[in-house]
């Protein structure tokens, strides 16, 4: 087995609490629990927000549910409620193969807000997904303003 070659990352309250946001982030429905309908939601959104076409659609709802399938769910849990996310993102996030994994998840995110791929987020790229997880997108706008 590979040995670690950094310390395992360990739970500060600030990553608690940002892990909580991220929770009631991808809760679209904001039932307190995530189910593959959240994701589709979040798709929906995005679609909607980002006036796509039929291929890019495609490709952002197959990206969001690829979050759910690979990320999230990790079972055949139909939903996952608060602390089962927690634990999943805790075990993820010390993987030993957590560098390659937060590099591929990067990916997957990045492709996501990137919906015309050109390899830049604009901002009406980043507002729009700001919508899609039911952030206001003035707090985007400001994002690009710095």
């Amino acid at each position: 087995m590979e040995s670690r070659q950094y310390p395992p990352i360990t739970f500060s309250d600030f990553w608690m609490r940002k892990m909580k946001t991220l929770f009631e982030r991808y809760d679209a429905n904001n039932d307190r629990v995530l189910t593959r309908d959240d994701f589709v939601l979040q798709a929906e959104r995005l679609i909607q927000f980002g006036n796509l076409s039929d291929e890019k659609a495609k490709e952002i709802m197959s990206n969001r549910l690829g979050v759910w399938e690979g990320y999230i769910s990790k079972s055949d849990k139909l939903a996952v409620g608060f602390q089962h996310f927690m634990s999943t993102a805790k075990e993820t996030t010390n993987r030993l193969d957590t560098p390659q994994f937060a590099i591929n998840s990067s990916r997957v995110l990045f492709d996501c807000i990137d919906t015309d791929g050109d390899g830049m987020i604009s901002p009406k790229e980043h507002q729009a997904y700001f919508q899609c997880l039911g952030i206001d997108k003035e707090l985007s706008v400001a994002t690009f303003s710095q």
